[in-house]
């Protein structure tokens, strides 16, 4: 059953945007879990594995030299990774892209995480990765690691940058030779956490802007990826026993908002009173799950029939900039971003033919409830039935 909001303003969506400042996902409070049976993929020790996670729209992929290593991924993203006497191991899940765009043509990117980590290694990374091309850059967002990265592996120094509650000091390494795509030099770019954490949000696209403000320059974008990779430098043949550890991902979220959208972004919050929003004995899901711009839902096939358009509501009287929003037949194919009733982002997930809104939201949050749905600047309240 789908439940249009007649109350539905665009003074009370933009209300949502402009709060943002006041709430973010809290990863390191708010309980998120793995949702459904994990899927175990074993690492060749000669190539990357990859793939799909289900219909999330996140991807994954495992590579890793000598040794052994695995990644259990699950149906909203999160992810454990396991590996033992691994020269080098990584495990990395998030969003990819085909290389058209640069990154600011796009909206906002940023990642919400907490994991768990044990082990040990000579070096180690935990944070955000990804590529680029043309030009090529390959770039780190460094969070957490089982030591101090080493100055030598990250090379010279360009700058600094303060956000999401501390700084961080920016490195470019130049001149990499690796197998990606053919053997050619390019950069790697560094932003290295002064204090490392295990849960919190990025803000990837403040990184990003400041690497060119400094002269570090991406491509068009590849993935955007969290990343736990680890190894140990063999100093010989015969003493070299490899990195092995473990690391469980029970919070995760990256998502791309678009900023042409003046409705809801990806850290959005409620405003302060509740007014407008209708009751309902449903609860909303207290926690947030995972989901990106390209998530694709694999819902069952039960489709309602699409609602009719209702009548956008008038602007009130202290709202005289507010732009009465159309409330629209949602229940149809598209893209959708996801709100629970505090505003909290859920996450975004593409519908396709054939397939319910309400349904495709249950198959991905896994629960009954009240929901804010936003497509291209409209909004509705679904109530969603199992």
């Amino acid at each position: 059953m789908i439940v249009e909001s007649k109350m539905m303003k665009f003074g009370f969506v933009l209300a949502l945007g402009l709060a943002a400042s006041a709430y973010a996902a809290d990863a390191c409070n708010d309980e998120m879990g793995h949702v459904g049976e994990g899927k175990k993929v074993n690492g060749t020790g000669t190539e990357s594995a990859k793939g799909d996670i289900g219909n999330s729209g996140f991807q994954y992929e495992i590579w890793h030299s000598e040794g052994s290593g695995s990644l259990t991924y699950y149906d909203n993203g999160t992810f454990s990774a396991e590996w033992n006497a691994s020269r080098d191991f990584i495990a990395r899940v998030g969003l990819r892209y085909a290389e058209s765009k640069n990154f600011d043509e796009f909206g906002d990117f940023s990642a919400d995480f907490k994991f768990t980590k044990s082990g040990s290694a000579d070096f180690s990374y935990f944070g955000v990765y990804g590529w680029t091309e043309n030009p090529r850059a390959e770039y780190f967002i460094l969070e957490d690691w089982f030591s101090a990265p080493n100055p030598e592996y990250l090379g010279e120094k360009k700058g600094e940058i303060t956000v999401d509650g501390d700084a961080y000091d920016i490195y470019i390494f130049q001149d990499n030779k690796l197998y990606v795509q053919g053997n050619i030099n390019y950069p790697t770019f560094y932003s290295v956490r002064r204090t490392p954490r295990q849960c919190g949000h990025i803000d990837i696209t403040a990184h990003f802007k400041k690497w060119k403000e400094l002269g570090l320059n991406l491509g068009k974008m590849n993935e955007i990826t969290m990343i736990a990779e680890a190894g140990n430098v063999a100093s010989g043949a015969t003493d070299f026993t490899g990195s092995s550890g473990k690391v469980d991902f029970t919070y995760f979220n990256v998502t791309e908002s678009k900023s042409s959208s003046p409705a809801l972004s990806s850290s959005s919050a409620a405003p302060e009173s509740s007014a407008s929003v209708p009751e309902s004995s449903s609860a909303a899901p207290e926690s947030p799950a995972a989901g990106s711009s390209s998530s694709v839902v694999s819902p069952d096939s039960g489709s309602t029939a699409p609602a009719s358009p209702a009548k956008p509501a008038e602007p009130s009287s202290d709202a005289p900039d507010a732009i009465p929003v159309e409330v629209r037949a949602f229940d149809r194919p598209g893209t959708y971003q996801v709100f629970d009733m505090q505003g909290r982002v859920l996450g975004r997930l593409s519908v396709p033919a054939g397939m319910s809104v309400n349904s495709a939201i249950f198959a991905k949050f896994g629960r009954s409830g009240i929901y804010m749905v936003q497509s291209e600047g409209s909004i509705k309240v679904i109530s969603v039935t199992k």
